[in-house]
């Protein structure tokens, strides 16, 4: 029987080191958690104006203001120094700065350094862009240089004399 003892003392040390890996697993799982991040978040906050004949720079800082956020933007993309008259009362930043700006800039919010990065709206749509390895050009015809001498593509073009 003193022969088994040593083989209960190892299989129970082996149990015990399982159970306390198992045990800091499952503490550890249960310590993360996925955080709701809303990228957009600071775009659904409320803002409330009343601004008359005030140029887009001064509206802008009026929001910075209300709602501890940072624009950054190129004043003379946005055409700050333009003045114009906006009321609003409770209505989410997003809406006020589509108010603003309309489809000529586009707006991104960067949630982790509370910023609001204004920027020309791309002129194709997002959606319509096409991946530039997805394009088929189809040419044909006869290619000469100004002397008229056909020219033939390789690595460069050389022509024929």
């Amino acid at each position: 029987m003193n022969k088994q003892r040593p083989i209960q003392d190892v299989f129970f040390i082996i149990m015990r080191i399982t159970l306390t890996q198992i045990l800091l697993v499952v503490v550890l799982t249960s310590m993360v958690s996925a955080a709701n991040l809303n990228g957009q978040g600071i775009l659904e906050r409320k803002v409330s104006l009343d601004a008359r004949d005030t140029e887009i720079k001064s509206i802008l800082a009026e929001i910075e203001k209300q709602t501890a956020v940072e624009f950054t933007y190129r004043p003379r993309v946005i055409n700050a120094s333009k003045k114009v008259s906006l009321k609003v009362t409770d209505v989410k930043l997003v809406d006020v700065l589509s108010q603003l700006f309309s489809p000529a800039i586009s707006v991104f919010a960067v949630d982790e350094e509370e910023a609001i990065v204004l920027r020309p709206a791309p002129a194709i749509p997002v959606e319509t862009v096409v991946p530039a390895n997805e394009w088929v050009l189809k040419v044909s015809g006869k290619v000469v240089d100004e002397t008229g001498h056909r020219c033939f593509r390789r690595l460069f073009i050389e022509c024929s004399g």
